[in-house]
């Protein structure tokens, strides 16, 4: 009985083991299903299961999450992390022979969660264009207060891909609730969103593209535009909205919101640039621009914080393993130098 309860007696050590195995526990002991209803794809039925015997279960129907606990299942799955933990510490302890074992490992976990994070913002960086979040829209688009006109535009498919007006009829009410549900994918809708939360879009859309710059030249110049890689042509194929409006000081300015087609597999950019025109020359001069990239059918949602998890758990276990066998060589090794002496 004295053993069981000094087995289980928490110390600092089998406390970040605990943590380390019920992360392990939640990354690789789930499962995840979606369901869409035939009648309406737009509506989506998901389950989520963490744990073993699904001790705990999310429910989302239509935007509506329950959450189903198993009592026992989950106590079960705690004693036994717990458990492992200790056994797990114990046995370090005396393989490493360390009085505070927790300072080593600890530290090497805290140094595994500092090299992973700076990895994953840095992954995102390169396959998503941003660090942790996707760039908001230009501030100034809420400052606006009369929109002029909105053109929808796309790229025509000759050797020339000029920019041009889109010609199918729609209403801009229609545009913007089109796939509303998916602004993962469709993000010039933004712009408009925040035009009309504020009630300024105009009746209809224009079809007059001759008063503002080549849109082509303006990717390309601005160094926005992406390189289609090999097979690819997608990068300067673009399509999207220019905005024609006026701000609280009078001033006119564009925005132009645009996706390109694939330019690598499954990846898309989105450009978005701003405009004002100069007084003095009555042109519109480029101000600014951003773009970042997304995925369809690939691993869209894959953002930097689930890469964190994901390689903290996974490194800080490689790390613990590392450190171990490094103790341990070193203990032997100065055991057989005091041997030899």
């Amino acid at each position: 009985m004295k053993s069981l309860v000094k087995l289980l007696k928490p110390t600092a050590l089998q406390l970040i083991l605990f943590l380390l195995i019920l992360s392990v526990l939640h990354l690789y002991f789930n499962s995840y299903s979606v369901s869409y209803p035939l009648e309406d794809l737009s509506l989506t039925h998901s389950n989520l299961t963490i744990g073993i015997g699904s001790p705990i279960t999310f429910f989302t129907d239509d935007n509506t999450t329950t959450i189903k606990i198993k009592w026992f299942a989950l106590l079960l799955n705690i004693f036994l992390c717990y458990l492992l933990a200790a056994i797990i510490g114990i046995c370090l302890v005396k393989v490493t022979k360390l009085k505070q074992p927790w300072v080593l490992f600890g530290a090497t976990a805290i140094l595994m969660i500092v090299v992973s994070f700076l990895i994953s913002i840095s992954l995102s960086k390169y396959y998503w264009g941003y660090y942790f979040f996707r760039p908001s829209e230009f501030s100034e688009i809420h400052h606006v207060t009369h929109v002029k006109s909105i053109i929808p535009v796309d790229t025509e498919n000759d050797k020339e891909q000029k920019i041009t007006i889109v010609k199918d009829p729609f209403t801009l009410s229609e545009y913007i609730l089109e796939n509303y549900d998916y602004e993962y994918y469709y993000l010039e809708r933004r712009l408009l969103r925040v035009l009309d939360d504020r009630n300024l879009l105009p009746d209809g859309h224009g079809d007059n593209l001759t008063d503002f710059p080549d849109i082509q030249h303006l990717l390309k110049e601005s160094g926005l535009l992406v390189q289609s890689e090999p097979g690819y042509d997608g990068g300067d194929n673009v399509k999207g909205i220019l905005i024609h409006a006026v701000d609280k000081s009078g001033r006119d300015l564009v925005f132009i919101g645009l996706q390109s087609s694939q330019f690598a597999n499954d990846s898309f950019a989105y450009y978005e640039m701003m405009l004002a025109k100069n007084n003095s020359t009555n042109e519109f001069e480029y101000v600014r621009g951003q773009r970042f990239f997304f995925d369809r059918a690939g691993i869209e949602g894959l953002e930097w914080y689930i890469i964190l998890t994901t390689l903290s758990v996974m490194s800080i276990c490689f790390g613990f393993v590392i450190v171990t066998i490094i103790t341990v060589v070193f203990n032997l090794t100065k055991k057989l130098r005091a041997a030899n002496q």
